[in-house]
């Protein structure tokens, strides 16, 4: 029974110091979002929100019938808040692609342009880089 108090003691503080304290990056305006389900949807349905105010400007991408491709954007927040490594999945439209991430860095610069930075996931307290991937459903023309 000795053995075992010092035993449980320690695996008690293993397990406590191996839970990481994880916090997702704050898209601009997400910032009243607490836990990491709220911040993340917040942040993917700002991104959303933005893309497709592009998008249905657009008329070439769109079409009347329901052919629907995806594409995979990927980006970083860097710890720094700012938005870098643009990318896309090798299953995805290439057109596509870089339209959609050309339109997110002019976002970036828009909200830059007013003060606004993201804010960086954290680790423990500290900022760190964190890539995105974003699935985004369109139809196109062909």
């Amino acid at each position: 029974m000795k053995n075992f108090l010092p035993l449980l003691i320690l695996l008690c503080s293993l397990n406590i110091n191996a839970q990481e304290n994880f916090k997702f990056p704050t898209y601009p305006g997400c910032q009243k979002q607490k836990t990491n389900d709220e911040l993340k949807k917040c942040f993917y349905e700002r991104l959303s929100d933005e893309i497709r105010s592009e998008f249905y400007e657009q008329d070439h991408f769109w079409i009347e019938n329901n052919n629907i491709n995806q594409t995979t954007l990927v980006f970083t927040v860097t710890k720094n808040g700012d938005l870098a490594n643009f990318s896309y999945t090798k299953d995805s439209n290439p057109e596509a692609a870089k339209f959609f991430l050309k339109h997110i860095y002019r976002v970036k610069k828009h909200y830059e342009s007013r003060g606004k930075k993201f804010i960086p996931a954290k680790n423990d307290g500290k900022p760190i880089d964190f890539q995105i991937h974003y699935q985004f459903r369109y139809h196109q023309s062909k």
